[in-house]
């Protein structure tokens, strides 16, 4: 991480003016609150990546559905419509419970948080 307090050394910073100490003051609170603020993000950004992801699984199964052409075919396509179905309360509840760990489990996520969760979208693939 970047550390301000780094850039200057005593040495420099007793060259500065008042203004720009001030200047640097302000800078470093800045970046002090936007790192606080980093974990609240993660979260938001993961749950709504996992709200994507799981879009995408239930777009990718309803394009997997045929249209029925001919009567014949009617009994197939209800099939069909059955399985989507099924398997989107499946995945409903995937989301559900996702939502859940999100809500009262995971409240500063960090980078193996964003991992696991980034291998468990993966595995929903193989659910289905």
């Amino acid at each position: 991480m970047f550390k301000l307090h780094k850039v200057f050394d005593s040495r420099h910073y007793r060259r500065l003016s008042s203004v720009q100490k001030e200047e640097l003051k302000e800078a470093r609170e800045k970046v002090r609150q936007a790192q606080q603020k980093e974990p609240e993000r993660l979260r938001e950004h993961l749950e709504t990546f996992n709200d994507a992801v799981i879009a995408i699984i239930i777009t990718i199964i309803v394009l997997q559905i045929q249209p029925a052409f001919k009567t014949s075919q009617y009994l197939e396509f209800l099939g069909n419509i059955v399985i989507f179905i099924i398997a989107f309360f499946i995945i409903a509840d995937f989301w559900y419970d996702l939502h859940l760990a999100f809500s009262y489990f995971i409240f500063k996520p960090d980078k193996i948080t964003a991992i696991c969760d980034f291998c468990l979208l993966a595995t929903y693939r193989f659910y289905l």
